[in-house]
């Protein structure tokens, strides 16, 4: 979570971000707050991290329209129905 705080420094210039096999924990509420500050972020690797305890998703759906993402890799990240369901309702709230 250290290195995500230096980042966001750099939240309107960079465009890549890989914190793959990081053997820290993310604290799923302080990650949050970190990536909706990302707004130019086109690649992101979050592949084999490890989040702290609970049903919170890594980012909310409304943090991920606001990215420009390209490519996302979560290898190895356990995801569960509900944040992929969260994000299709929220998707269809918007096209109402």
């Amino acid at each position: 979570m250290q290195l995500l705080g230096h980042m966001e420094r750099q939240n309107a210039t960079l465009e890549a971000i890989n914190i793959a096999d990081n053997p820290g924990k993310v604290h799923v509420e302080r990650f949050q707050v970190s990536m909706s500050r990302f707004s130019k972020i086109r690649r992101l690797d979050l592949s084999r991290i490890t989040k702290t305890f609970g049903d919170e998703p890594l980012f909310k759906p409304e943090v991920m329209l606001s990215w420009r993402l390209e490519e996302l890799n979560m290898n190895g990240v356990p995801v569960s129905c509900l944040p992929i369901c969260r994000l299709n309702q929220y998707l269809h709230q918007i096209d109402e």
